[in-house]
């Protein structure tokens, strides 16, 4: 079966309008799958589910955690446990979903 240009053109634009809601729904959810353990920093940080965890309490851990490092020249931060950067990569997604959150 042969299509022409207008026919080709037809059936991509289709073919996008029925895949971009499950392509949304896709980009939205990748969220849930990168918090591995919810709540984890508010524990962390010793605050009870009212209260909220501050950009300022964010960037004054990341403050700490950057002191430690042994080879500030180097790009990164080296010297740390795992638990440590562990906790480098929670903070960080917290900011960038707060980030995310801002922007809608």
């Amino acid at each position: 079966m042969k299509l022409n240009k207008e026919q080709l053109k037809e059936f991509v634009i289709n073919t996008l309008k029925e895949n971009e809601t499950l392509i949304n729904e896709e980009v939205d959810k990748w969220i849930q799958g990168a918090v591995e353990h919810p709540g984890s920093l508010r524990r962390h940080f010793g605050l009870s589910k009212d209260e909220k965890l501050t950009s300022t309490l964010i960037n004054k851990e990341i403050k700490k955690l950057k002191a430690k490092d042994e080879e500030p020249e180097k790009k990164g931060i080296q010297g740390l446990t795992k638990d440590d950067l562990r906790l480098l990569k929670k903070l960080n997604l917290a900011k960038t979903l707060a980030k995310k959150r801002k922007n809608k």
